[in-house]
């Protein structure tokens, strides 16, 4: 999705409007086609996370809009007094891009998992969040971007995501669904998806009807439609590559809906995202022993009850 990120800022550049762009010293390979077509529109911050979120507060104070880049965890994270006094505190319309969610980097360890990101900044006020699930959503969301009044944090994997949304009439605040049926739902965000997909599919075979939702927007949550959505369906799963303490679970816990999410304790493996999913649990095949599980339980139960 980094990519995506680099040739939208592109067009729009192409296209008149007028914005800067901040990085804290990465996205060089991304960007650098960018840079050579507009060097006046790239800053490099340095190794100074702080600093370019409190440079991007005052450009956009002084009514330029301004895009800030940098890895999810070190933005969140390290930034996240700066971004609620110099950004959220006086509602300038930054958007904020952290790319490497989750376990995206995991061969780096576990200084660069980007699980808590959201939890860190769910809590500050008047800050909008949003986690595509792929590219197509994410240029969808970006457009919006351009006009949207009020500071946005957008949630990036790294790259090679697939595609599974089409063409959307799809605004910031909205949930959706990405396919429809009856009593199973999977909810998601990120770049987790390919692992749900998988997951339905299992549950599919073994006869079960699934539903998968996208919540690209975790803050401000689409209630109306979650409440819809619950009278639906009697099994409600929420499944992020984040901790299950903060994230759109605990957001949609008052639905009964359960998460599925990182486990709230230290994690000390290395490896490839793909790997890391398995060891917590957040592969497909984990998805689907547990979702089969407890629904097929749950069904026992209400048939015992009317026998």
């Amino acid at each position: 999705m980094r990519n995506t990120f680099s040739k939208k800022i592109t067009q729009y550049a192409d296209k008149g409007e007028d914005f800067t762009i901040l990085s804290a010293d990465l996205g060089y390979s991304v960007f650098d086609d960018f840079r050579k077509k507009y060097p006046e529109k790239f800053f490099n911050a340095g190794i100074a996370e702080n600093t370019m979120v409190g440079v991007a507060a005052g450009l956009a104070m002084a009514g330029k809009k301004v895009f800030i880049y940098s890895i999810s965890k070190f933005l969140a994270n390290k930034c996240f007094e700066h971004i609620r006094e110099d950004i959220c505190y006086h509602d300038v319309p930054v958007v904020m891009v952290g790319t490497g969610s989750g376990f995206s980097y995991g061969q780096a360890g576990h200084s660069h998992y980007s699980n808590e990101d959201i939890g860190c900044l769910r809590a500050i006020p008047g800050l909008t969040i949003v986690s595509p699930i792929d590219p197509t959503e994410l240029e969808v969301l970006l457009d919006q971007s351009l006009t949207y009044p009020h500071p946005v944090y957008f949630r990036l994997g790294k790259n090679g995501e697939q595609c599974f949304s089409k063409k959307l009439n799809l605004k910031i605040g909205q949930a959706y669904y990405l396919e429809k049926e009856k009593d199973i739902a999977l909810i998601t965000h990120g770049n987790i998806i390919d692992e749900v997909a998988k997951a339905r599919d299992l549950l599919k075979k073994d006869g079960f009807n699934v539903s998968i939702i996208s919540s690209p927007t975790i803050k401000p949550l689409d209630k109306k439609f979650f409440e819809e959505l619950m009278r639906d369906h009697a099994n409600l799963y929420v499944i992020e590559e984040h901790s299950e303490i903060g994230g759109l679970g605990d957001a949609l816990a008052y639905l009964g809906a359960k998460k599925i999410a990182v486990k709230d304790e230290a994690f000390y493996k290395c490896g490839d995202p793909h790997y890391l999913r398995k060891m917590s649990g957040l592969n497909a095949e984990a998805i689907y022993l547990r979702v089969k599980k407890e629904t097929s339980l749950k069904m026992m139960s209400a048939v015992s009850k009317n026998l």
